[in-house]
């Protein structure tokens, strides 16, 4: 007798993932699922070094459950006639509601907690110490077409731009091509055996959770990925992830928006742009030759 089961393709979430690239593989569930479903799963970040899985909450920033966020949730899905028939069409959505609602929330009380430290931050690009590499990186997003591109620049302690990167990618948020930005980043150093570097991100949320060692209380969305970045970056001799402000990471904004649009200047460093030369003017380093 044939086992139901294995006709209806796989059975675990490790069996759609190619545990040699890292990347999802969807072949086999193509005929189960509609297209919108598959690329929500490919906008799902998967980390480059496995780990076990886990249970989350996904109504709460660090992706565990509080009474709060369940209340909230509950009460919004629940109909306020107590006649009314209950429809599950319309319970979903305003389950759906009530998270976006909260996340909303969850993110405007971060906003306004950093917003001494942001006052802080250094508003023009600056030299990293001698012997020293600095590394920005940016993600660009679209939500309306969900296109989404990172951008990185490689400096070295007088301002020279040693290299730079734009790719695109796959995702659902900014905050997660942030982080797959800066990822990208620090692999790019230890690829290239970069033993003093500083990373540089406009990010409060990514920063603070690449600082932060207890996994309880990052954002769960991009745990996989932040897990990625702080064992590479701990791999690097001397190595440190700075918070910044969007006007001194407006190179690798720049590259990450030309990979979103879809656009490709190969010859950026002999024939840059006007609006790449007018970045690097406002930083006030010496534009490639």
């Amino acid at each position: 007798m044939p086992n139901v089961l294995e006709d209806q393709g796989p059975q675990r979430v490790s069996e759609l993932i190619d545990k040699d690239t890292r990347t999802w593989k969807l072949a086999n569930i193509e005929q189960w699922t509609s297209e919108g479903v598959q690329q929500a799963i490919e906008s799902i970040p998967l980390g480059v070094f496995g780990r076990e899985d886990q249970r989350t909450w996904p109504y709460t920033k660090n992706g565990k459950y509080t009474v709060k966020s369940g209340y909230y949730a509950l009460k919004t899905a629940v109909p306020r006639q107590s006649q009314q028939e209950i429809d599950p069409g319309g319970t979903v959505y305003r389950i759906q509601r009530a998270v976006f609602e909260f996340v909303n929330l969850e993110n405007k009380q971060q906003s306004s907690s950093i917003q001494t430290d942001t006052l802080e931050m250094q508003k023009l690009w600056q030299k990293p110490p001698d012997d020293w590499l600095k590394i920005n990186s940016d993600g660009s997003f679209c939500p309306k077409s969900k296109a989404a591109g990172i951008g990185i620049v490689v400096r070295d302690s007088i301002g020279r731009v040693l290299d730079a990167i734009s790719a695109k990618v796959k995702a659902s948020d900014v905050l997660t091509v942030e982080a797959l930005a800066l990822r990208e980043a620090v692999k790019l150093a230890v690829a290239k055996g970069f033993h003093k570097v500083c990373f540089e991100s406009d990010s409060s949320i990514l920063v603070n959770d690449v600082n932060n060692n207890d996994c309880g209380s990052q954002t769960w969305k991009i745990s996989a990925v932040i897990r990625d970045i702080q064992i590479l970056v701990n791999s690097i001799e001397n190595a440190e992830v700075k918070l910044i402000s969007r006007t001194a990471n407006l190179a690798a904004d720049w590259f990450a928006k030309q990979s979103r649009q879809r656009m490709s200047y190969v010859d950026w460093r002999q024939h840059p742009p006007s609006s790449l030369v007018k970045i690097w003017s406002f930083d006030g380093v010496p534009a490639p030759h």
